[in-house]
């Protein structure tokens, strides 16, 4: 079977499909210099969608972002219990299910950031199974040394400050528990180990525009003396780290297509900066100018100043336009310096937190659910226990959002969740004793949302304290070894 593909400047026949007992068609070079394509944007992202893009479109680089600071805060609460824990390890899935791919095209590499705070461990995982499936030999390579949790103090004393970059505050009046601090890195380890042969690269905490960087910087020769070459890769990490996000996944046209089977991004980059945000064929979802500009905005702060790890970029000046169906060229995007600091995620402990919810039914539901919320926490009271953060929410009837947009009608049902969190371990424990009690001694028509009369689990709570560090402070580590060398 031959495939055509029609790229913005022309329509071109691509390559026969590489014989090599594939049953699917693979989509061949077009004008793009190489591809870059996107196959999750968070742990829990569908698993199948690395091997769709592969069984119909070949491909240079193959991106798993996991990371956000939710997803680092969680990692973090994992390693504080377990030290062996705190990588991603749905990667390890995701990785079982294309061993078989890995020779079928031998050119495409994996990217990812799935080591999270704890990179050493997850490359041993990942190592096993690539050698239990035939690939002991693969070059892995992996980037160390963003992981600042136990150099805090020798950075300090070293003049690394740690102010809060939202407010200023200085690091001393953060009278919590530390439990992570991991700088930022930007693309250049990622592009070290490409260019040190590595077919996966594996770090801890890589920002999500510098995964795309990393392979820019690898591919195309004089990148890294070209600001508004590095704007550009950024700019197309920064729309396909969301993953379906840019194809109409999570959009404001949803209710116009099929995202059933939706596919994931694929950016096709030239080495003049210009690059074509693309799906694989027959895949649902859509790639429209709309769908790129709403991912180009979403959380990017000043669209002048926004900062990356590798650059700063300003995308007033980026061009956005729809040259064919499903084919939409992204240029222009300007480059300054970045500063001379890493991004720092520190995550320290606040306390802990547990949720109760409960079915609230019949023509006084809302009534109902006040009494119950009222019942509770004058019986914790009553307890010796005030919580200072709590959150009584009304779900179904339009409480929980602006009094503009209300209850339409009175509602014979909704949920009621009750949300408490403290420092003290004791008071949330209390909380969670009182929440099974509630439906058969309070008002009635009150039912546990689950169906089950039990305490709800009680979790440790952390935050983020936004900081920085000097670069020339930190050193990015690379390493790359076997398969088999790294079990």
């Amino acid at each position: 079977m031959k495939l055509k593909i029609q790229h913005c400047h022309e329509a071109i026949d691509v390559r026969k499909s590489i014989d090599i007992g594939n049953p699917f068609p693979v989509a061949g070079r077009i004008h793009a210099m190489f591809r870059i394509a996107h196959a999750a944007g968070f742990p829990a992202d569908r698993p199948e969608t690395a091997r769709q893009i592969l069984d119909q479109v070949e491909i240079d680089y193959l991106i798993f972002q996991f990371l956000s600071e939710a997803t680092m805060a969680d990692l973090a609460i994992q390693r504080a219990a377990d030290p062996a824990r705190g990588h991603v390890s749905e990667f390890q899935a995701m990785i079982q299910s294309l061993c078989p791919l890995i020779f079928l095209q031998p050119q495409w590499k994996i990217i990812t950031n799935a080591g999270g705070m704890n990179p050493r461990t997850c490359v041993e995982s990942v190592s096993a199974i690539l050698s239990e499936n035939g690939s002991p030999n693969l070059a892995i390579g992996v980037i160390f040394g963003d992981d600042l949790f136990g150099r805090l103090e020798e950075l300090i004393a070293a003049g690394c400050s740690f102010d809060n970059i939202n407010t200023g505050e200085p690091l001393d009046q953060l009278k919590r528990p530390i439990v992570a601090a991991n700088a930022i890195f930007g693309g250049e380890p990622i592009a070290k180990a490409l260019d040190d042969g590595a077919r996966l690269v594996l770090s801890g905490l890589v920002g999500g525009e510098s995964l795309a960087v990393g392979p820019s910087l690898h591919s195309i020769h004089g990148t890294s003396n070209n600001l508004n070459l590095i704007a550009s890769a950024a700019v197309v990490g920064h729309l396909i780290q969301g993953g379906a996000c840019v194809t109409c996944g999570k959009g404001t046209s949803w209710s116009d297509f099929n995202l059933t089977n939706i596919g994931y991004p694929i950016a096709e980059f030239d080495e003049d900066g210009t690059a074509v945000i693309t799906k694989p064929p027959g895949m649902d979802g859509v790639v429209t100018r709309q769908t790129v500009v709403e991912q180009l905005l979403n959380g990017i702060g000043d669209p002048a100043h926004f900062q990356t790890p590798d650059v700063e970029v300003d995308l007033t000046t980026v061009q956005v336009t729809e040259c064919r169906p499903n084919q939409v060229r992204v240029q222009n995007a300007t480059g300054r310096m970045a500063p001379a600091t890493y991004p720092v995620s520190m995550i320290y402990h606040t306390g802990f937190a547990a949720t109760g919810e409960f079915l609230v039914w019949g023509n006084d539901c809302i009534q109902k659910a006040q009494a119950v919320a009222e019942i509770l926490f004058a019986r914790l009271k009553a307890a010796g226990w005030v919580f200072e953060t709590k959150l009584v929410e009304m779900l179904g009837p339009g409480t929980s959002i602006s009094k503009n947009n209300g209850p339409r009608g009175k509602p014979c049902e909704m949920v009621l969740r009750v949300t408490v969190q403290s420092p003290i371990r004791e008071a949330v424990e209390r909380f969670a004793r009182e929440i099974p009690p509630l439906p058969l001694t309070g008002p009635t028509g009150i039912a546990p949302w689950n169906g089950k009369i039990a305490r709800p689990p009680i979790h440790p709570v952390v935050a983020v304290w936004p900081t920085q560090v000097p670069k020339d402070a930190v050193e990015p580590i690379v390493e790359v070894r076997t398969a088999q060398e790294w079990e």
